[in-house]
């Protein structure tokens, strides 16, 4: 029975992860499908993790690095930052180098000059991130603004008429 109940337990945690990655919203806006809603962060190490992270998402970001300057060991760090925050940190990063990569695409940046401003290695690295987690490629998701921004305007021009 404990074998069992051991058994359970795990696909119970790995459904929670697998909620917890960030999706794509309707407007193409990363957000935690687990979480209802940002969580107050009261941590003042955490609050510094977070803002440094953002500041710095064009850099490599190791959790070693983040977790000695918030003079959290690794394990613990990672522990309170999911329980503050309500994702572990490597996918909150990921979620704002998604949300950043996004607003560049909206603005006219070309997808390879987005991966490097965003902290990618390169335009493939981005690719295949973006592709994983948002189920489009970056092209297609220009595409996709693209022909909503037509709508959007064919509809406002027929409403003014």
């Amino acid at each position: 029975i404990t074998t069992t109940c051991r058994a359970f337990a795990g696909r119970a945690i790995r459904r929670k992860l697998r909620h917890s990655i960030p999706t794509i919203c309707g407007q193409g806006t990363v957000r935690n499908a687990a979480a209802k809603g940002p969580k107050v962060t009261t941590h003042p190490r955490i609050a510094w993790a977070i803002t440094y992270s953002d500041e710095h998402l064009d850099e490599r970001l190791s959790l070693n690095e983040l977790a000695a300057k918030a003079g959290l060991s690794v394990w613990r760090f990672c522990a309170v930052f999911r329980q503050h925050v309500g994702v572990s940190p490597r996918r909150y990063i990921w979620g704002q180098r998604l949300q950043k990569v996004q607003s560049l695409l909206a603005g006219g940046e070309a997808p390879a000059s987005a991966a490097l401003l965003a902290g990618y290695y390169d335009q493939s690295h981005l690719c295949r991130h973006f592709r994983n987690t948002c189920g489009m490629t970056p092209g297609q998701y220009i595409t996709g603004r693209r022909s909503a921004q037509a709508a959007a305007d064919c509809s406002r021009e027929r409403e003014a008429a």
